[in-house]
């Protein structure tokens, strides 16, 4: 399973990561020992790491959990196929969560984005909330929390 989480909201694409973990935790695996970031924007791990984690198997568990920042920040013409390949061929073991702060439109036009079709893929992505759309959120997130 891929999960693409985008867009230039930040907080919001943020706390959605974190759901995400912690959905994962509650259910596959309490201690965090199959959970695996990765932060490929800040000159941290390179494509190569990223390839062999997402083919990585679960350690005593039946899941595991990688999730990946700035991939497609520093992402070099060459490699994009090679990527490509390694997010077509992930194993059912394995949820991919990849995390990218750049315009969502700008995002969608990726090739690789665009190439992986509907294959167990779930997209969220995280505009600016401007008007409305902002207060909804803003009078939905005091209700959330009790105000």
């Amino acid at each position: 399973m891929v999960i693409f989480v985008y867009g230039e909201d930040k907080f919001r694409s943020r706390e959605k990561v974190r759901e995400l973990e912690q959905a994962f935790r509650l259910k596959f695996d309490p201690k965090g020992i199959n959970v695996t970031h990765l932060e490929s924007a800040k000159g941290g791990e390179s494509i190569r790491d990223f390839l062999t984690n997402v083919q990585t198997i679960p350690l005593f568990g039946e899941k595991r959990m990688t999730v990946v920042s700035g991939l497609f920040m520093t992402l070099k013409a060459q490699e994009t196929d090679e990527v490509l390949s390694s997010l077509q061929s992930v194993p059912s073991s394995t949820i991919l969560v990849i995390y990218e702060e750049l315009d969502e439109k700008m995002f969608e036009k990726k090739k690789i984005f665009e190439s992986m079709g509907d294959k167990d893929i779930h997209r969220y992505a995280f505009p600016i909330l401007k008007g409305k759309a902002l207060e909804g959120w803003v009078l939905d997130r005091v209700k959330k929390f009790g105000g």
